[in-house]
């Protein structure tokens, strides 16, 4: 009985040990790469969630690209506020003009700093240094590595420098606003297999993410000093990014390339995947029309509770409609807008309705689909 034991143990031993994978520092971006990946952002009919394990086989053959993205790795001397981060290696380049500033070791690839719209919807340009830096990739990356990072951000402005008026509704007026945001991040490398996407299939390890984020919003008030108004401004003033906002993501990670071979955003109930984001071995096609191709649109926070940002990017000039739809595909709001710059910020109420999982799309005037994206509304 003893030798069957032993002879049972030293066999799922050793299955473990042939089903491991071990990813190194060369799927960390190095400069003059460009990394390419289209969005599915209504997957259906995809079997990708499963337990933690080795030797799994997850099939997105079928993911379609509703949009694509490149990133360009620069040299962070190419960016224009490079000056504020001396200790940078690189830089990419977001939505809006903003600037991200990375820095390489040999276990990490790390967001040391970022340029660009302020995470709150304050709508104020700011240059923050993340303390400490936010770690987006690690190495070695193993089955059973688990690793916990915080970080943060802060900034102060002074209150009239702030777009709006927005702090005309307080009982008092602040002299200066700070923001306040904490960043906590679980990596936890939970199985490896196959992934087959559009184009290959690849080797990989799957590491699940939860990134909770909280933005609070700090006052000044003469004499008293600094208060927290948090819940306040939640409640009455139209700044949409304050709060607690958990993101939890499965990150395909393979040794042969550069970019996440699917990262897929999960509902709260971890039950549905709301958007997946795959490698672009240039094989995908979708329902966006292709004048559109290069046209970003983000939702800022998703979930929201009454008020939604659209940030829009490089969508030609004209007239367009957003749509708001239910699962069943039914209209439940519609709004026209017209875009007259590159990059473009709107506002929209979604106070009407109730909690739940919608779509909200956005069409050109003669009805081709510019984007469709997951829309969560929570209380």
């Amino acid at each position: 009985m003893k030798n069957l034991l032993f002879t049972l143990c030293f066999t799922v031993l050793a299955l473990g040990l042939q089903a491991q994978i071990t990813i190194t520092n060369d799927y960390f971006p190095v400069l003059g790469d460009t990394l390419k990946t289209a969005i599915d952002e209504q997957p259906t009919g995809l079997n990708l969630l499963s337990p933690p394990g080795f030797n799994q086989v997850w099939d997105g053959s079928s993911l379609v690209a509703d949009q694509t993205r490149e990133i360009v790795i620069r040299a962070a001397s190419e960016g224009t506020n490079a000056a504020a981060f001396p200790n940078a290696d690189l830089m990419t380049q977001v939505i809006n003009n903003g600037e991200n500033y990375i820095n390489v070791t040999n276990t990490s690839w790390e967001y040391i700093g970022f340029a660009g719209q302020d995470p709150a919807g304050l709508g104020i340009n700011v240059i923050t240094p993340f303390i400490p830096a936010v770690v987006d990739r690690h190495a070695p990356l193993m089955v059973f590595d688990i690793r916990s990072t915080s970080s943060a951000i802060l900034f102060a402005i002074a209150a009239d420098d702030i777009p709006g008026g927005i702090f005309d509704q307080l009982p008092v007026s602040p002299d200066s606003i700070r923001l306040r945001v904490s960043i906590n991040t679980l990596d936890v490398v939970d199985g490896s297999g196959t992934f087959a996407i559009p184009g290959g299939t690849y080797n990989v390890l799957r590491e699940k993410r939860t990134e909770y984020r909280e933005a609070r919003l700090d006052a000044k008030v003469p004499i008293i000093g600094w208060l927290d108004i948090t819940d306040i401004a939640i409640q009455s003033l139209p700044i949409p990014g304050l709060g607690v906002d958990t993101t939890i993501s499965y990150r395909f990670w393979s040794d042969t390339a550069k970019e996440p071979i699917a990262i897929l955003t999960l509902n709260n109930e971890q039950n549905t995947i709301v958007t997946a984001e795959f490698k672009n071995n240039g094989t995908v096609s979708g329902g966006i029309d292709p004048v559109f191709a290069q046209a970003g649109v983000r939702l800022y926070p998703n979930p929201g509770r009454s008020i939604v940002q659209m940030e829009l990017s490089e969508l030609p000039s004209g007239d367009y409609q957003v749509l708001v739809l239910n699962a069943q595909g039914q209209q439940l709001s519609q709004r026209a807008i017209s875009v007259v710059s590159a990059f473009q910020t709107e506002t929209l109420d979604i106070s009407a309705i109730q909690t739940g999982l919608y779509w909200l799309q956005i069409k050109a005037a003669d009805g081709r689909l510019v984007s469709s994206k997951a829309l969560s509304v929570q209380d």
